[in-house]
């Protein structure tokens, strides 16, 4: 055993079982480890000692933890990274399939189609990550892996990240950060800021390779290869492979420039002049652009923490409705964007009204239809303009609802407003009455409560019935509530960061409210901030009494996620969706399970489909689920004449704006 393995069995006993030593590049040395608490095979890359001191360990982890951040799915991400007896390592997943070196090892010369294949696909890597000014600095076979024939990029930013973190120090030791064969004619010259289209050239390079069977710039030493990207003419890949299509040489030559400035302005110009005649099929959709990726992301946000989390829910009972409703579902309610008279902004607009009446109507009365749900069917059965009466019973019907509410938004003189509503049973289409109340905009939660509580005893009016009204938000801090409210604002508009500090403010303000735990679980987890989500999620499950069925599995299930545990995961959306067969957000998480983990789950992509087309078509506004069925299709088994249809409807519809 090497004493860099026996250093890192002892030091990282805790958190890793390292077993054995399957690499070494030019920065790091490769171990095969076992992270011991999720029980998982990964990939934790030690820095070479040289390296490690140049760079020092507190600016490389605070630059690496930046890295975090990227999420794409063409990107390894970063699970772990720290320092371990004067080791600095970082830990990514394992990939048991082969990288391009080592099929290059094999395969000299690559078929024109895939070779194409994959420069897109890592085009699309770069595209994502130089929208969010990261630039990888070191792209090359090596560092492209293939998970289920899909090319992924490894290492993204590290490189970056030892220069931003060795600075002076870096260049005064000589030590340099990339691989000669693939580095720009900018990066030869010894800059140390270069922008994203250094990665272009880079890519060049591999695509050369690819095609032509070696680099484009060879020598005798690493010295004279880096004089050659500096100084010699662009070599033409046809005298090698004259075969290769017109379009397939003029990327190369172009990315090849020596001057920055004449190569592709980005990754998605790069990646569309590689969609000629004689690129694979997948070229023939357009590409996602780097604004593309952060559209999609932002969507993925919006349906994990808005479908997933805002509605809490009683157990579902099934009762017969009347005049050709259906089976009803007792208590269940559809709240209906309200009509904005003017314009009073978010927690008054037409949507969070509805959204924020619906977080109130929670218990063992009343359980709200999904806002996603509810929105999908409004767009799908509803005219253009404000949902009257009829829209609601078309809604209403569609989700078996019992009840459905529906009105507008009135501001009043000055400050004050002014919220009417008017409740219908669907079982006979009978008004249950109408409801008007006024108050300060400031004291907005006040106002939403009152017209709650009227919401809420509505039906007992015809009963007799004697109801007493709790707010399932159960804090009577007006600070909890306005940053809550802003919360779901900055939630249904992808904007993470805000709704982080949103929902801090909330369980600053109240730190008994499940809910609010619960909110911060999710935002935290998705910004990759794994321990803090956990420690979120147990606050949430502590006071977990305050939460319906629904949110409690979705909660447990969540954790699961968080924990590495997808198919305990699996399991728990199983039964989410038996319960409630058409939960937007469930169905979601399930097709993403499946889509992440397939693998360690035995599913396919195809089984991943059914549930994303599910929840796209219960909500055509779900950009999350649309992203992730896109990729599930072209991952799948074969892109036949049916599939490829699905995905350029897909790319039109949703991407191609």
């Amino acid at each position: 055993m090497s004493d860099l393995l026996a250093r890192l069995k002892t030091a990282l006993s805790d958190r890793y079982d390292v077993e054995s030593e399957i690499g070494r590049g030019g920065m790091a040395t490769v171990f095969l480890a076992r992270d011991v608490k999720h029980d998982r095979r990964v990939a934790l890359k030690v820095l070479h000692p040289d390296l490690a001191r140049s760079v020092g360990s507190e600016r490389f982890l605070r630059e690496i933890s930046i890295l975090a951040r990227l999420n794409h799915p063409n990107i390894l991400g970063l699970i772990d990274s720290g320092e371990a007896d004067g080791l600095l390592y970082y830990v990514m997943p394992f990939v048991e399939g082969e990288s391009l070196r080592e099929r290059l090892a094999h395969e000299s010369q690559l078929p024109i189609d895939d070779a194409v294949q994959i420069t897109r696909q890592v085009a699309d890597a770069l595209s994502y990550a130089h929208g969010l000014d990261i630039v990888h600095r070191d792209i090359k076979p090596g560092n492209i892996l293939f998970v289920a024939g899909h090319a992924v990029v490894s290492d993204f930013g590290i490189a970056r990240a030892v220069t931003e973190a060795g600075g002076d120090q870096l260049t005064q030791t000589g030590l340099s950060v990339g691989t000669p064969h693939y580095m720009s004619s900018e990066e030869a010259t010894g800059a140390i800021d270069v922008d994203p289209r250094s990665d272009l050239y880079s890519l060049a390079c591999v695509l050369y390779e690819m095609v032509g069977g070696e680099p484009p710039y060879t020598g005798p030493s690493s010295q004279a290869v880096l004089s050659r990207h500096s100084q010699a003419d662009i070599p033409s890949v046809t005298i090698i492979r004259p075969q290769t299509p017109p379009h397939v040489l003029a990327v190369i030559e172009k990315s090849l420039s020596k001057s920055p400035a004449d190569r592709f302005r980005s990754a998605e110009r790069m990646r569309e002049a590689l969609s000629g005649e004689g690129a694979v099929a997948t070229s023939r959709r357009r590409g996602l652009s780097s604004r593309d990726w952060k559209r999609i992301s932002l969507a993925v946000a919006g349906v994990l923490a808005i479908a997933a989390t805002a509605y809490t829910v009683s157990q579902r009972r099934s009762s017969a409705g009347g005049d050709g409703t259906g089976n009803l579902i007792e208590g269940r309610i559809v709240i209906l964007p309200f009509f904005e008279e003017d314009s009073l902004g978010p927690p008054l607009d037409g949507k969070s009204v509805a959204r924020l009446l619906s977080l109130k109507l929670l218990g063992e009365r009343y359980e709200a239809a999904p806002m996603p749900d509810v929105l999908g069917q409004v767009e799908r059965l509803c005219p253009p303009g404000p949902a009257e009466r009829q829209c609601g019973i078309n809604v209403a019907e569609s989700l078996k609802a019992e009840y459905f509410v529906y009105r507008r938004v009135m501001s009043l003189r000055g400050d004050s407003v002014q919220l009417e509503a008017t409740m219908v049973s669907q079982a006979d289409t009978r008004g249950l009455g109408s409801m008007s109340v006024a108050g300060d905009q400031a004291d907005a939660h006040i106002v939403l409560d009152d017209l709650a509580r009227q919401i809420w005893v509505a039906p007992s009016d015809r009963t007799g019935e004697r109801v007493l009204y709790e707010s399932a938000l159960r804090t009577e801090n007006p600070e909890a509530w306005i940053a809550l409210s802003d919360g779901e604002e900055y939630i249904a508009a992808g904007n993470w960061r805000a709704a982080l500090a949103a929902y801090e403010k909330v369980v600053e303000a109240d730190s008994n409210l499940a809910y609010g735990w619960y909110r911060l679980a999710i935002v935290r987890d998705y910004l990759m901030m794994a321990p803090e989500a956990m420690v979120a999620a147990e606050l949430a499950e502590a006071l977990s009494d305050q939460l319906g069925r629904r949110d409690r599995l979705s909660l447990t299930a969540h954790r699961a996620l968080i924990n590495g545990e997808p198919a305990a995961a699996e399991a728990l959306y199983q039964q989410l969706l038996i319960e409630y067969p058409d939960d937007v957000e469930s169905l979601f998480q399930l097709g993403y399970t499946y889509w992440a983990y397939g693998a360690s789950l035995e599913r396919s992509m195809a089984e991943a489909t059914d549930p994303l087309k599910k929840a796209l078509a219960l909500y055509p506004g779900n950009w999350a689920a649309a992203a992730y069925l896109f990729w599930a299709l072209i991952a799948g088994s074969g892109l036949d004449e049916s599939v490829l249809a699905e995905v350029n409807s897909l790319d039109r519809a949703y991407f191609n704006q």
